[in-house]
């Protein structure tokens, strides 16, 4: 770029005004902090004079000097910074930290080795805390930092001793150590608070954790709690007015370690149930308040450190408490009342935050949060069955009401995993009634559509119902979950799950109405338990096949009617080909097996064949053609493109042809004719594809004539490798004859309309 490019100075006089805007800002911080100290009677700092600005032809000189300023920063880090952090500020906690340990361990060898009194041993104790506290009021001036780490050192052993005075030697009362412990407390937060460093609340408050550990003694589990809350108020009262979140974190790792230590090793439950569920909820609520305090009085946002602390106090809370009244005779039935009871303290909670009227909603969300998920808990530990089912589907539909005509999307949030799970709770009671095996323990039997069961899917049928429909009266709101994409899936599945409650809400019915009167078969012929009318279980199958295919026509007609939606199209299409095939598979074994009942009635008793035993194809056959008919409508959408036709005309031409060959082999059975199928079988394919062959010229649809020729060419071989050697000569004469024939008029029509195919 040439040196007189125009914008090199335009550049140049931005970068002098931008120096000399920060020049004026550090003349102006010079001033209050020289008024600072001029108010606090401190001598003035000399003010710097302001440099000189360097012209704009100097100005790259300035910036290469600063460059290689930079290069030597690390070498006078190493040389300077880290020898004053060690020498100024880690030297002097490790040694305050040494001090107390040694303090702890030469009590402990005192005690062991009974070298002097109890007494003594509590007054050299005050002593060594006593000098600490001395010497860190007399630097508190000169040195600041290391008279807070003194007294930090000092508050610590202060704790040591008096709680070893109380619970090794007795030498002190309850209510006085109580105090004591107290005024230590509240003298380490004013402390910590007037030197302004976290460091002298973490030696005096969370340091003191170790004192029972160090010292040793087996006083009750009372005690320490009592003194472990104690020292966590001091925390708490720190955390109004400081947010020292490591000093919080400490304090709760080491609470809820020694908490849960105790409960794991030392615990006894028929003794310590109310000591165990008192402290825990004591040391609940203060980190509660903690966690709580700073930001509500100051109005801040709270971050994701503040959410998982909150998160982790709330759950580890309720699982020692689950895990004590579980573990205990009485208490496992208070199970319902102590998670409905943790809802009921995050409700109050969400509450109070609500009313601080805080311009952050994200945490009145948390806590409303909490609230819902341990009312969502409490359901299944108390209650039993269909209750949970129930009031899970309930909470969310209300949630989801809240959330959508008042704009909270965090309830709207909310309700989506609980109705996910009042779904799976479903599940787990279709499972626990329908099944013949469950029906069969039922004293009072099984009464379709009036059972609880059905009742409880019709509840959640509903729910969900008003749900879709509240999302669909509302669609304009703003996306959910990001984008649009992510909502639409949420939309989807909510209405698939929908869809799938209304099929087995009734598809299960229809199979317990059957399933009773399977069981009722074995009572009405006195048989024994491994008996019964099998023939009613088959009926069963052809009913619920009956139904699947009305259910998916209804569902192809409303697709139609108001989706018009092409992937939709595309996945009702791959279900009617499903059950098309499982009708095949099962449908027409089953009803082979009843045609056997009804042609063979000495192997059925006791029970009687009627006529329904051949009729009910026919009904299965009627339902299979509606649903074919449906599917016809679905592949002429115009907005399918037309790209379901071909498939449509092979699945077709593929049911027909397998209804036929099957209602061939029912006649020839009833006739009690003694031609096998074979030859009836292979006339009739050679037939319909003929038919399909003057069906492809006259509709020219090469698929369709395609088709016929690849049937034709399997009835061949059919005929040649198969039926050949099992048909007399008679029925062999029959059948290439016919076959020859309707080869020939095949030929005939394609030469007939030849221009009609090209």
């Amino acid at each position: 770029m040439p040196e007189n490019d125009p914008r090199i100075e335009q550049l140049l006089k931005k970068l002098d005004e931008l120096q000399r805007r920060q020049d004026d800002f550090n003349d102006e911080i010079s001033s209050i902090r020289h008024e600072i100290r001029h108010i606090q009677g401190q001598e003035p700092e000399n003010i710097p004079e302001r440099e000189e600005m360097p012209a704009a032809g100097s100005l790259s000189l300035k910036l290469e000097a600063e460059e290689k300023q930079k290069k030597n920063r690390f070498s006078g880090f190493i040389k300077t910074d880290l020898e004053k952090f060690i020498g100024e500020n880690l030297m002097n906690k490790i040694g305050i930290l040494i001090t107390i340990i040694g303090v702890a361990i030469g009590a402990r060898y005192a005690i062991d080795k009974e070298l002097i009194s109890p007494f003594m041993r509590i007054m050299l104790g005050y002593g060594v805390g006593g000098g600490l506290l001395f010497f860190a009021a007399r630097l508190k001036d000169e040195i600041p930092n290391f008279s807070a780490v003194l007294f930090s050192g000092a508050m610590a052993v202060f704790y040591i001793i008096t709680f070893a005075a109380f619970s090794f030697y007795g030498l002190m009362g309850g209510l006085p150590a109580f105090l004591l412990m107290v005024f230590i407390t509240l003298i380490t937060v004013a402390g910590s608070l007037y030197y302004n460093r976290e460091v002298v609340a973490h030696i005096g408050l969370v340091g003191a954790y170790a004192v029972p550990f160090l010292v040793g003694g087996d006083g009750p589990a009372s005690t320490l709690f009592i003194y472990m809350g104690i020292i966590n108020v001091g925390v708490l009262t720190a955390a109004i007015y400081k947010y020292w979140k490591l000093l919080t974190y400490s304090a709760f790792a080491f609470t809820w370690l020694i908490y849960g230590t105790w409960q794991q090793t030392d615990y006894a439950p028929a003794d310590e149930l109310f000591t165990a569920l008192l402290f825990s909820l004591i040391f609940f609520i203060i980190f509660y308040l903690t966690a709580l305090t700073y930001k509500v009085l100051r109005e801040q946002v709270f971050k994701r450190g503040d959410v998982w602390l909150i998160l982790a106090n709330a759950f580890v809370f309720y699982g020692f408490g689950y895990a004590i009244l579980n573990g205990h005779e009485a208490g496992s039935s208070w199970l319902g009342a102590f998670t409905a009871g943790n809802a009921i303290i995050h409700f109050a909670a969400a509450v109070l935050v609500y009313r601080a009227g805080l311009s952050d909603k994200n945490l009145f969300y948390l806590v409303a949060g909490l609230a819902v998920t341990f009312f969502t808990i409490a359901i299944p530990v108390e209650l039993d069955g269909n209750w949970i089912t129930l009031l899970w589907t309930g909470e969310a539909a209300i949630l989801f009401w809240i959330g959508r005509s008042q704009q909270i999307t965090f309830y709207e949030k909310m309700a989506h995993p609980i109705l996910a799970l009042a779904f799976i709770s479903l599940l787990f009671d279709w499972n626990s009634a329908y099944p013949l095996f469950e029906m069969e323990q039922l004293e009072a039997g099984f009464t379709a559509l009036f059972n609880i069961y059905f009742f409880t899917s019709l509840f959640f049928i509903s729910a969900i119902s008003f749900i879709c429909w509240k999302d669909y009266s509302s669609e304009n709101l703003p996306s959910l979950y990001q984008n649009i994409a992510n909502d639409r899936l949420i939309r989807q599945l909510i209405q698939l799950t929908l869809i799938i409650a209304v099929y087995f809400a009734f598809r299960l019915e229809i199979q317990g109405w059957f399933n009773q009167l399977f069981i009722d078969s074995k009572v009405t012929a006195h048989t024994d338990e491994t008996s019964g009318n099998r023939d009613i279980l088959r009926f069963s199958t052809l009913g619920v096949f009956n139904y699947t295919m009305i259910f998916i026509s209804a569902l192809i007609m409303v697709s139609i009617r108001w989706l018009k939606q092409k992937d939709i199209g595309f996945i009702l299409f791959v279900l009617v080909v499903i059950c098309t095939v499982l009708f095949f598979e099962n449908g027409l074994s089953e009803l082979g097996r009843l045609k056997e009942s009804y042609l063979n009635p000495s192997e059925y008793e006791p029970y009687t064949a009627g006529v329904f035993h051949i009729g009910i194809r026919y009904i299965s056959f009627l339902f299979l053609g509606l649903m074919l008919y449906a599917t016809h409508r679905l592949a002429h959408q115009d907005y399918l493109e037309g790209n379901l036709k071909i498939a449509f005309d092979a699945l077709l031409h593929v049911t027909v042809l397998w209804i036929l060959s099957n209602e061939l082999i029912l006649w020839i059975d009833l006739s009690t004719s003694a031609d096998p199928y074979k030859l009836g079988l292979t006339i009739l394919w050679a037939v319909y594809a003929l038919l399909i062959i003057a069906l492809g010229i006259k509709t020219a649809k090469k698929h369709l004539r395609v088709g016929a020729i690849a049937l034709l060419g399997i009835t061949l071989l059919k005929l040649f490798f198969y039926d050949i050697a099992h048909l007399d000569a008679v029925s062999r004469t029959i059948v290439f004859v016919t076959l020859g024939i309707l080869l020939l008029l095949a030929s005939f029509l394609y030469n007939r309309f030849s221009k009609e195919v090209k």
